[in-house]
């Protein structure tokens, strides 16, 4: 299983840096005479986003503002803000937006309280952003399917005398089983899959026969 930590920064851009105890009720302060607070998001409006800023909403009184986008969209929106002297958004997000605004010196350091609870691979050293999410990520399977497939074309006298289908029919079933192998970058074996895995289907080789998964 490979697991990978996906960094989502929660980094104010203000021109200046403030320690941690000190923004808290500044900010809040800015906030609450600005009226709103504007959030450049990579996260899911539902799973996230709208609870939390309803859950920041009832807290402080302070509207949210929160914008979906992806990250190459958050990075030019507040660089062109930056550089046109009228920045709107106040925090952001994202898997690896902080570096290259960091570049242009707009980001604050900051570090909320509550990060104190987190292991430290989950905090910046330099104080520039917070993870908010771990993603886990493992190879995954319908090894029912998978096998009733295999078994189906053994059993129908499709496969060599190992049990393993032909060349053409592997390349038929290769990308609707991730049947990738180390070595072969994995982009050239998705396109010989697209490729060869056509022309299997073309002379009546199938991805997925459902007489064997009944």
């Amino acid at each position: 299983m490979r697991r990978s930590l996906t960094v989502a920064a929660a980094a104010l851009l203000v021109s200046t840096s403030l320690q941690a105890q000190d923004i808290d009720a500044r900010m809040i302060e800015a906030a609450k005479r600005e009226g709103s607070v504007t959030w450049y998001t990579t996260l899911i409006i539902s799973q996230f986003v709208r609870p939390a800023a309803e859950a920041f909403e009832k807290k402080y009184g302070v509207k949210v503002n929160a914008i979906r986008m992806n990250t190459e969209d958050v990075i030019l929106r507040a660089a062109n803000e930056a550089k046109a002297g009228r920045v709107q958004v106040d925090v952001f997000d994202g898997t690896s937006t902080v570096g290259p605004l960091k570049k242009l010196g707009i980001v604050a350091k900051y570090t909320p309280p509550s990060a104190a609870r987190l292991p430290k691979q989950f905090i910046d050293k330099d104080g520039f952003w917070v993870a908010t999410n771990y993603y886990v990520y493992t190879p995954a399977l319908n090894t029912e399917t998978f096998l009733e497939q295999f078994f189906g074309l053994c059993n129908n006298g499709k496969t060599s005398a190992d049990g393993t289908p032909n060349f053409l029919q592997l390349m038929a079933m290769v990308n609707e089983y991730d049947l990738y192998v180390a070595g072969p970058p994995l982009p050239i074996q998705k396109l010989m899959g697209i490729v060869l895995g056509g022309f299997a289907r073309l002379i009546g080789l199938k991805k997925f026969y459902p007489e064997f998964s009944k």
